[in-house]
């Protein structure tokens, strides 16, 4: 399922959480305080996503997670577990997983009738957008 984008985003794959976090999605969700239904934070199948207003507000997130065994590297970002994407700019590096359009994220896995919904959102002329998102067609967040 693809997640919103927003101003800042540390965006990472839910199976690397769980095979390489130590305690798998509870340890991280207990260390991190990721929470999907509080705050700016998103969660779908295959992703996990930290909210933010800037880039810099994510970095210790990035760090925090790099030491506890998930991969993030400048040099090989293809290999990445993790990605920093800005609303205005995109992601700063593209891991191999990593799907974008400029309003929505997803992962590769993700369903092709999910990926063509979120292609076909972005072509709409804003009034559309508007009026389909007021009808609850195009949910803020994650996309179910």
């Amino acid at each position: 399922m693809p997640i919103c984008i927003d101003l800042a985003n540390l965006v990472i794959t839910r199976s690397a959480v769980i095979s390489k976090y130590p305690g798998g999605l509870i340890g991280f969700r207990n260390e991190t305080g990721f929470d999907p239904q509080g705050k700016a934070d998103q969660e779908d199948h295959e992703l996990l996503c930290f909210g933010a207003m800037e880039l810099d507000d994510l970095w210790g997130h990035v760090l925090h997670l790099r030491n506890a065994g998930l991969h993030y590297s400048d040099e090989h970002p293809e290999e990445n577990d993790m990605v920093l994407i800005a609303r205005y700019g995109g992601p700063v590096n593209v891991p191999r997983w990593l799907r974008y359009n400029g309003l929505y994220a997803w992962h590769k896995d993700c369903s092709a009738e999910k990926q063509e919904l979120v292609r076909n959102i972005v072509k709409l002329d804003v009034q559309e957008f508007l009026a389909r998102q007021e009808r609850g067609e195009i949910p803020v967040g994650t996309i179910p």
